[in-house]
C-alpha cells in the first residue's frame, strides 16, 4: 500500500517497511530492498539516510536473493518519485508479479530493549514546547507508540511482555545502516559445505585416533566451530548458525564408537570360530 497521496506528492522518496519474521515469530532482520515484482523499493530506514547523506554510496549490505523466476502479472507497482523522477507520484508502471520480491538480507544488531532510543511527544512538539533548534542535525522518525495505536514487533530484545513500536525497530535499522553494523547471514550452501567438510575432516580423524583421543578431538572440533562463529560475528559481522555443524560433530563421535565396536565385536566373533575349527 502507497501512502496517501498527498503525502505522495511532497515526498522527497518512497521506502519500504516490510519486516521479516523468522518461525519463533521473532523480529531479527529485514531486506533493504523490497518490491512487488522487483526489489525497486528501498527500505525506509535506508532511503532516510540517502536524503539526510546525498553523499552516501549506493551499495548495500546482506545477502543476496536468488533470481526470481515469477512472471504471472496481477496488478500495478508504482515506483519512487527517486526512482522515476519524470513520473508523478501516482502514475504506476505496470510491471509488478504474483510475488513480493526481497533483496539485501541483513540482520539487525538492537541498540537495546524497547525504549532505548530517546523518545517524545508529537504533540508538544506541534505546541511549540521544544526549542528551535531542538531537532537540528538529527534524524527524527515519527510513528505510533501508544498501546493499541501502532504495530509492535517481537524482537529477541523486548521480552515476553513489552514488545517494540514498528517505528523503533526502523530506527534500530536506521542506526544499524548509518554505523556500518549489520550482520550479513551466510548462505545456505555455503553453511551446509562448511559443515559437511568439517564433520568429514574429523571422520578421517578418528580410524587414527586411540578412542580417548578420538573423544578429545571431537571436543576440540566441537570448541572450534563455536569459537569461529562467535569470532565471525564480532570482527567480520557475519553469522554462521553452528548448530547444524554442532549436532553433526556430537553425534559422530557415539556413531563412529559404536561402528568400531560393531567391527571389534565381530573380528572376535571370527576369530572365536577360526579357534573352535582348529
Amino acid at each position: 500500500m502507497l501512502p496517501a497521496p498527498a503525502f505522495c506528492e511532497v515526498a522527497h522518496s518512497l521506502g519500504h517497511v516490510h519486516v521479516e519474521l523468522d518461525r519463533d515469530g521473532l523480529a531479527r532482520s529485514v531486506y533493504l530492498r523490497g518490491g512487488v515484482g522487483d526489489p525497486h523499493w528501498l527500505v525506509f530506514a535506508e532511503a532516510i539516510l540517502r536524503i539526510a547523506d546525498p553523499q552516501r554510496g549506493n551499495e548495500l549490505p546482506g545477502l543476496r536473493a536468488p533470481p526470481s523466476d515469477t512472471a504471472s502479472t496481477l496488478e500495478s507497482s508504482p515506483r519512487s518519485p527517486q526512482d522515476s523522477p519524470q513520473d508523478s507520484p501516482q502514475e504506476s508502471t505496470l510491471e509488478s508479479t504474483l510475488a513480493w520480491t526481497r533483496d539485501y538480507h541483513v540482520l539487525v544488531p538492537f541498540l537495546g530493549p524497547p525504549g532505548s532510543i530517546k523518545r517524545i511527544s508529537y504533540a508538544r512538539v506541534l505546541n511549540g514546547e521544544y526549542a528551535p533548534g531542538s531537532f537540528a542535525d538529527k534524524v527524527v522518525m515519527v510513528g505510533a507508540i501508544a498501546t493499541g495505536m501502532a504495530d509492535s514487533l517481537a524482537t529477541p530484545v523486548s521480552g515476553h511482555a513489552a514488545h517494540m513500536p514498528g517505528v523503533e525497530f526502523h530506527a534500530n535499522v536506521l542506526a544499524a545502516l548509518r554505523d556500518g553494523t549489520t550482520v550479513s547471514v551466510l548462505s545456505t550452501s555455503l553453511r551446509a559445505w562448511v559443515s559437511v567438510l568439517i564433520v568429514l575432516l574429523l571422520l578421517v580423524l578418528y580410524p587414527r585416533l586411540t578412542p580417548r583421543r578420538g573423544l578429545f578431538a571431537a571436543i576440540t572440533f566441537v570448541g572450534v566451530l563455536f569459537a569461529a562463529s562467535v569470532a565471525l560475528l564480532v570482527f567480520a559481522r557475519v553469522w554462521f548458525a553452528p548448530a547444524p555443524g554442532l549436532v553433526a560433530l556430537i553425534l559422530s563421535y557415539p556413531l563412529w564408537s559404536w561402528l568400531r565396536l560393531e567391527f571389534a565385536m565381530r573380528f572376535l566373533a571370527q576369530e572365536c570360530e577360526r579357534l573352535q575349527r582348529e
